[in-house]
């Protein structure tokens, strides 16, 4: 985030909420979970997103500045009933380089759409699932229909762009 910040890139941070009293899921989006957490009490689940909790708070070491963009979203694809098209239209953008939690849920539904639109970048050792295989299976697939590749890689043609750009142009 930091060289992405001394770079210029446009960071937006993607915030999972949900409402208080659950007013944001839709009967579909309250089966999708029973079924991902093979449970019947629809209640316990994603309340560690619950807008204003401390389950919903972006952790210290990548805490966005107060200049950069938090959306909030209540569905997998940060794409879905926010402004996120808008905003990376209005700004130019034409690359998505995506991170995230869940690799099979959230990140690869936001690729999708992502996608429609822009060319993708996927961090795979930025990415990642508390189930190994299904993140696994997640990757083999984005590899496919994405570029997929380390923060490392990504951080090296950052650093050969910065180096070729005068300090005095840079951000």
């Amino acid at each position: 985030i930091e060289q992405a910040r001394r770079v210029g890139v446009l960071v937006v941070y993607v915030q999972d909420t949900l409402l208080p009293g659950r007013f944001s899921d839709s009967p579909a989006w309250v089966r999708h979970y029973m079924v991902a957490e093979k449970t019947q009490n629809p209640n316990a689940i994603r309340v560690e997103a619950e807008d204003g909790t401390r389950g919903h708070q972006i952790i210290d070491e990548v805490r966005p500045l107060a200049s950069e963009l938090v959306i909030k979203k209540h569905r997998s694809s940060a794409f879905v009933g926010t402004p996120l098209d808008l905003l990376l239209r209005s700004n130019g953008i034409r690359n998505v380089i995506a991170t995230g939690l869940v690799t099979y849920g959230c990140v690869e539904s936001t690729c999708r759409d992502a996608s429609n639109e822009y060319c993708v970048v996927v961090l795979r050792d930025c990415v990642g699932a508390t189930k190994q295989d299904l993140h696994e299976a997640a990757l083999t697939i984005m590899a496919q229909r994405y570029d997929l590749v380390t923060s490392r890689q990504v951080l090296d043609v950052w650093s050969e762009c910065a180096a070729a750009v005068p300090a005095a142009v840079r951000p």
